[in-house]
Formats: C-alpha cells, sequence, structure tokens
C-alpha cells in the first residue's frame, strides 16, 4: 500500500533530472530516493492545476495524454509503506513535438528534395537518410521551423534512397525532439540532357539524348506548349541503350517543345528523375 505519511527524513523527496519531449511523448527522469517502493507524479499544463498522472516503480515515466505546442511542468514524490516524501521542485517547461508529415522525395537536377509539412512551434528538423539497406544516418538540421524542404545533393546515380524528418523545439536551453515522419523511398537518377533535336520529313523529329546507365529506361514528353498542357503526347522507352526516338505524327509548320528523364525500375517500381532541359524545333511541312 501507498504511505499516508508526510515527509520524512529518512525519505528524501526525489530530484528531476529532465523533462522533455521524445518521440510519442514526454518522459520523465529522475533520480532514486533511498528507501521508496515507488514514486507519484503529478503535472500541471500551462498555468492549471497539479493532477497526478501515475504511480510508478522506476525511474522516469513517459507522458504520452500530452498536446503539441504546449507547455507542461511535472513533480514527483517518493513513498514507501509509512511514509510520503515532499514533492519535487517542479521541472522546467516541457513539450511535446508532434512528428512531421514528410509529403514526398522530388528530384531537381543536381540530387533530391525531401518536402514535409510544417510543424506549430517546432524550432527545426532533423532530416536523416539510408543508402540502400544501410543504416539511417542525419544528413542535415534546419534551424527554422519555417522551413519544410531540404536538397540534398550528396546523392548518386542510380542509388536507393529512404528518407525520415524529425522536428525538435529548443527552450531554455532543452531540445524537445518529435518521432520520425514515416519513411519515404527513392532511387536518384541523374538528369539527362538532349544532345540534338533534329527536324525530318514532314510531320517527324528525332530526339538524341545522353546515356544513363543506372536507368532502365526513358520517357520523352513532346508538345506544342511550353508548359506541356492537356495535348501533349509521350513515348516511353523500356531501355536504358535506346538513346534516340523518331516522333512521328506532328503538325507541320508548327513549333514543337520536347523534354526527356530517365526513370528506374527498383522491386517493380518505376522512380523518374527530372527532366531535361526543354528544347525546341519547327517542323517540317
Amino acid at each position: 500500500s501507498i504511505g499516508k505519511g508526510t515527509f520524512n527524513r529518512a525519505l528524501a523527496a526525489p530530484v528531476i533530472k529532465s523533462a522533455k519531449g521524445s518521440g510519442d511523448g514526454i518522459t520523465v527522469k529522475w533520480k532514486a530516493s533511498d528507501g521508496a517502493k515507488g514514486y507519484r507524479l503529478q503535472r500541471k499544463a500551462g498555468s492549471g492545476e497539479w493532477k497526478k498522472i501515475a504511480n510508478v516503480n522506476g525511474t522516469s515515466y513517459t507522458d504520452k495524454d500530452v498536446k503539441n505546442d504546449k507547455a507542461y511542468y511535472y513533480r514527483v514524490c517518493a513513498y514507501n509503506e509509512k511514509y510520503t516524501s515532499s514533492y519535487s521542485r517542479k521541472s522546467s517547461a516541457a513539450y511535446f513535438v508532434k512528428a512531421p508529415v514528410l509529403v514526398s522525395v522530388n528530384f531537381n537536377s543536381k540530387g533530391t528534395k525531401p518536402v514535409w509539412k510544417k510543424v506549430k512551434g517546432a524550432s527545426g528538423y532533423y532530416v536523416s537518410r539510408k543508402t540502400g539497406t544501410g543504416s539511417f544516418k542525419r544528413i542535415a538540421t534546419i534551424t527554422d521551423g519555417e522551413t519544410t524542404s531540404y536538397n540534398d545533393n550528396s546523392v548518386s546515380n542510380g542509388k536507393k534512397y529512404t528518407y525520415k524528418v524529425s522536428a525538435y523545439r529548443t527552450k531554455d536551453d532543452v531540445t524537445h525532439v518529435s518521432a520520425a515522419s514515416d519513411k519515404v523511398i527513392t532511387c536518384f537518377v541523374s538528369q539527362p540532357e538532349i544532345e540534338k533535336l533534329t527536324k525530318g520529313k514532314s510531320g517527324t523529329v528525332t530526339v538524341k539524348w545522353s546515356k544513363n546507365k543506372k536507368g532502365s529506361g526513358y520517357k520523352i514528353q513532346y508538345s506544342k506548349s511550353k508548359k506541356f498542357g492537356e495535348d501533349t503526347g509521350k513515348i516511353d522507352v523500356g531501355s536504358k541503350n535506346t538513346v534516340s526516338q523518331k516522333i512521328t505524327g506532328l503538325e507541320g509548320g508548327k513549333t514543337y517543345y520536347v523534354r526527356v528523364r530517365t526513370y528506374k525500375t527498383v522491386d517493380g517500381k518505376k522512380y523518374f528523375g527530372a527532366w531535361s532541359d526543354t528544347k525546341s524545333v519547327k517542323v517540317a511541312k
């Protein structure tokens, strides 16, 4: 049973070591009190009232009933069969930080670009990546809570990457870290270059591009619009060794815009790289 007595010198009040957001809640840690059989933990949200949240046998507890970007304070007392200590001094303010949502991993000409949703109250974000079946390593610390993307230019053509992002909040020299976002897997394939775009007989052009040895194939788009609107034509080239394609059925006398990108198939899924620079040609009548 829990002791009903008041403070006794034989049962000292615990000392809180830390209280900070970690993963799916706020983890509170304290020093053990000699003679204690258990501990009673109380919490105060903001300027509210103290409320008991748990009886604990050990010297740490993760409070999962917390909300994002709200200040929480904790205190703890020790007890045994005969005595209950006084409460510890309350902790410094602790904050739970919500895990970000990793929306996508996009491509640009130099690398990949993880994009996530902003987390309210975040001071910044940690971006982690693993290559192939390796282990996750932090590759960037974003020090602005308003920033929601990162350009990762340290990737290699044809390699598979997995990304995840955590948010953090630093307050009074204490850093509170969220759980990681869901993981997003991608494969980086470098941007091709259109080497030639030449008009042939009436209604035809031929496009030639640089070869990507690490790719699986290519995709071509062509249109009379620079923005590649609804009338855009598409051609799939299913071999990495094919680096030219004749486009037929075009309207003579009109200017067409053409672009190419590489894809790589991994575990049955196609991963597309960034589009080449667009080139244009006037089709023969």
